[in-house]
């Protein structure tokens, strides 16, 4: 079944706008169509961190780990091993 209807986003949840008959933990797939004025005058969604992800639930990786917006050395790509246990080992280890 499909049902379109209106609904506020409040920070945290979506608040639909009318009544819906459904029974309590239906899941349901949501699709977020931003009227194009709202969408003009909003902030940047990806300066605030994501939530974390629910076990289980499908989530974007990618969108998670740079909403955490991480601070490091510009090599941690290149060094990440050298970085797991803190103490910086150099190359010739």
């Amino acid at each position: 079944m499909i049902k379109t209807f209106q609904a506020r986003f409040d920070g945290e949840a979506l608040h639909p706008e009318e009544s819906l008959s459904l029974a309590p933990n239906t899941q349901v797939l949501i699709t977020v169509d931003i009227p194009e004025a709202e969408a003009a005058t909003g902030s940047d969604l990806r300066a605030v961190a994501a939530p974390a992800p629910e076990k289980g639930a499908p989530y974007s990786f990618l969108e998670y780990a740079a909403s955490l917006q991480l601070e490091g050395p510009e090599d941690w790509s290149e060094r990440w091993e050298d970085y797991l246990d803190g103490e910086g080992r150099s190359h010739d280890e």
